[in-house]
């Protein structure tokens, strides 16, 4: 049984960095952290290393679980590569469909072994919304364009979500729509979306966007 969520992810704090001085064209190596076992490491350009540093911004300020930092080391020549393929990267809040707020942070990446990452999410407590808060890791990755799709399988629960059912082993997918740099007209778009008693292996597309519109963050999604 497919069942939306309304929840998102919380993050412990570590640095950020501060404003970058470079070129438009220069190609740094930055490298994300989440204390997860999944770090990756990505050329990219002044532009791109913008927007990661508001989604790692992102999941600082908007706690659910996930402790990411973002470094970066000399420029590469603009024809360097590296293992990592297509990545998400994000934190950030949205109101769910209960019109409750969600907080929460993912960070998922492809290299040659495949999908690795985590997606949290954590619904904050308030008069009207109880809080609960779901951890899962990142098996599958999909990214098209703008567009990411990531899956995997629940490692953690409780509060809200436990009593609706979610538990340990569930599949559940993030969808997610990158709509520009930090201070764009259109926010970001995230959705999620639980399987129950389905464990297994996920399944990821880019036929489902993220429904409900990001605040106080940003994601930064890339296909290659």
């Amino acid at each position: 049984m497919k069942r939306l969520f309304l929840a998102v992810i919380t993050v412990a704090a570590l640095s950020v960095l501060g404003p970058v001085a470079a070129a438009a064209d220069t190609v740094t190596l930055a490298t994300v952290d989440c204390a997860d076992g999944s770090p990756f490491s990505v050329p990219v350009d002044l532009g791109t290393l913008t927007k990661l540093q508001a989604s790692v911004q992102g999941i600082i300020d908007n706690p659910a679980g996930l402790s990411c930092g973002l470094s970066t080391s000399a420029p590469l020549d603009p024809g360097a590569g590296s293992g990592t393929q297509a990545f998400v990267t994000g934190g950030g809040r949205y109101v769910n469909s209960a019109n409750c707020m969600v907080s929460f942070g993912l960070s998922a990446h492809m290299d040659a072994d495949g999908a690795h990452g985590t997606s949290n999410f954590t619904e904050n407590a308030s008069p009207t919304c109880p809080q609960g808060h779901v951890t899962s890791t990142v098996t599958c990755l999909n990214v098209s364009g703008s567009i990411g799709d990531m899956g995997g399988n629940i490692t953690q629960v409780d509060g809200v979500y436990a009593a609706m059912g979610y538990a340990v082993g569930d599949i559940i997918l993030t969808d997610v729509q990158d709509n520009g740099p930090p201070g764009s007209v259109q926010p970001d778009n995230i959705v999620h979306y639980t399987f129950f008693n389905s464990s297994g292996n996920a399944t990821c597309d880019t036929n489902t966007i993220g429904i409900f519109q990001v605040v106080h963050g940003n994601i930064t999604v890339r296909d290659r």
